[in-house]
């Protein structure tokens, strides 16, 4: 597990922002030395993405072509034949309040809103998520928790996964015991779309109940630098790259 996702971080280190535009500027800086104009436009190409991905304007712009899903309309669920409601895990935290681990800021999102889901439509829910650091519980143990303080009491806890691809076919094996096939699936808008595929793929129905970020207004403040817009733009990368892998990876699982 430990290996795997210092693998994937590795990777990410080449492939993400803000890391892998200061490779780009280092790279800038050695080309320089033997071509300089060529060396400071790099540099100059690297200081110029940093920028932009870090308004709020572009990063408004890129979560916007993520977060595609419409809002969930809990009076269409009785007839849609959905049989759960599946929370996906995202992050987890370290805070002293609770003693420890716990679920993070995006994790606490997803489990809030399918307490909603839950109680407005009678759903059992499943939560959906593995470990993530050593020496710590599975997420999916963090959001059972976290519900029982909304009032809901999970009934599935899939606790073995490690990726959204996992969270689909290890949540899938189970809800097919009880002979479900059609969800309500709970994440991040930004990660619905990876989600859905993945659930599909999987042989699942899937009914999109997104949580949204919120997008920045078209106004001046928004071409101002900020440490959450370069968040976003992250975010919103991870997921491009994320979504090109698995369906590359899905289309090449047909062939086979």
């Amino acid at each position: 597990m430990d290996e795997t996702l210092s693998l994937k971080s590795l990777a990410e280190l080449f492939v993400l922002p803000p890391a892998n535009l200061f490779l780009l500027f280092l790279a800038g800086v050695l080309i320089a030395r033997r071509r300089q104009r060529l060396g400071r436009a790099v540099q100059y190409a690297a200081v110029v993405l940093l920028y932009a991905l870090s308004t709020p304007q572009i990063a408004g712009s890129l979560l916007r072509t993520l977060e595609t899903a419409t809002p969930l309309d809990l009076t269409a669920i009785q007839a849609s034949g959905a049989g759960a409601v599946v929370v996906l895990s995202g992050e987890m935290a370290w805070t002293p309040e609770y003693g420890g681990a716990t679920v993070g800021p995006f994790t606490l999102e997803r489990v809030r809103y399918a307490a909603r889901v839950a109680r407005a439509t009678s759903l059992p829910v499943l939560v959906t998520g593995g470990v993530l650091k050593r020496g710590a519980p599975p997420v999916a143990e963090l959001m059972s928790d976290a519900l029982k303080d909304f009032g809901i009491s999970p009934r599935w806890v899939e606790a073995r996964s490690q990726t959204t691809d996992q969270n689909a076919r290890f949540s899938a094996a189970l809800l097919r015991s009880d002979g479900i096939d059609t969800v309500v699936l709970v994440t991040n808008g930004f990660h619905m779309r990876r989600s859905t595929l993945a659930f599909a793929q999987a042989g699942l129905t899937v009914i999109p109940a997104a949580t949204m970020l919120t997008a920045p207004e078209t106004q001046a403040d928004t071409l101002i630098p900020t440490g959450k817009a370069l968040q976003q733009s992250l975010l919103a990368a991870h997921e491009w790259v994320g979504l090109a892998w698995y369906q590359l990876r899905y289309a090449i699982s047909t062939l086979i």
